[in-house]
C-alpha cells in the first residue's frame, strides 16, 4: 500500500530536507546510463535532527582548511607560491579542442607576475570565505533544528511521464518534439530554416514549464531558430 505522507529531514553535510528512510535518502545526484553520479555524502547519515555529530566535524574541517587558505593566500602574495605557468586567458585549437594558452610564469614582467600573484591569492580568500559562509550557516541550521521533530508532509502525486511525440513551443516560437526520456533527461527535436532536424534536451521539469501545443496550432509557429546548447543533426 503507497502511502500519502513522506518523512522527512535535514541532511547533515549540505542542510537540504529530504526524505528520510531509515537515514537520509540518497541525494544530490544524477543519473546517467543507470548510474548515480555525485551523490551527497549525507546519505550515509542520520538526518540532523536527529544527530549533528557529522555537521560539528564537517564544520571543523571546513574552518581548519579555510584557515590554511588564507594563510596560502598572504604567502602567495608573497611570491612563495609561484606557479611554473599561467593562463593568458588566450585561446587556441588543439586536435579540435579549444585549449588555454599557458606562458611561462618566470618569462612574465614583474607587474605581470604581481598581477598573477594577486589572482591566485584572491582565489584562495575567495574561497576560504564561502566555506567559512557555509559552515556558518550550518551551525546555524544545526542549532535550530537539532533536537526536534521530523517533518511528516504530504507526498505530491508523481509527474506522469512525458510521451514521444508530446509538443512544446519554447520562448522564440520553436516547435519541439520529445523523442523519449532517459532519466531527467528529456530528448527532442526541433527543426531548422533549412530543414534539418535538430535533436537535443532539457530536464523534464524544464519542458513542463513550455507552453503545450495542440495540433492545429503547430502552423501558427515558427519551427526556426537559434539552436539550444546540446544538439546533433538526425540523419
Amino acid at each position: 500500500m503507497t502511502t500519502s505522507t513522506q518523512t522527512r529531514g535535514h541532511c547533515q553535510c549540505c542542510g537540504r530536507q529530504q526524505a528520510v528512510r531509515g537515514g537520509i535518502a540518497a541525494h544530490g545526484y544524477t543519473v546517467a546510463n543507470g548510474w548515480f553520479q555525485g551523490v551527497c555524502q549525507g546519505h550515509r547519515y542520520a538526518p540532523l535532527e536527529k544527530q549533528r555529530s557529522q555537521t560539528d566535524d564537517m564544520i571543523a574541517d571546513i574552518l581548519k582548511q579555510a584557515s590554511a587558505m588564507r594563510i596560502k593566500a598572504d604567502e602567495t602574495l608573497a611570491g612563495k607560491h609561484d606557479p611554473v605557468e599561467y593562463d593568458t586567458c588566450r585561446r587556441t585549437f588543439v586536435d579540435g579542442k579549444r585549449v588555454p594558452v599557458m606562458a611561462s610564469f618566470a618569462d612574465a614582467g614583474e607587474y605581470r607576475q604581481k598581477d598573477i600573484r594577486e589572482q591566485l591569492s584572491w582565489l584562495l580568500i575567495s574561497r576560504a570565505k564561502a566555506g567559512e559562509d557555509f559552515a556558518k550557516m550550518m551551525s546555524a541550521l544545526a542549532d535550530k533544528v537539532h533536537g526536534t521533530e521530523l517533518a511528516v508532509v504530504a507526498k505530491p502525486a508523481p509527474a506522469e511521464r512525458i510521451q514521444a511525440g508530446e509538443q512544446r513551443v519554447n520562448d522564440k516560437g520553436i516547435v519541439l518534439t520529445a523523442k523519449y526520456q532517459d532519466g531527467q533527461r528529456l530528448y527532442y527535436t526541433f527543426t531548422r530554416e533549412s530543414g534539418a532536424v535538430l535533436t537535443t534536451w532539457m530536464s523534464p521539469r524544464s519542458w513542463r514549464t513550455l507552453q503545450a501545443v495542440r495540433d492545429a496550432d503547430v502552423d501558427e509557429y515558427e519551427e526556426a531558430g537559434v539552436e539550444p546548447d546540446h544538439w546533433s543533426i538526425d540523419n
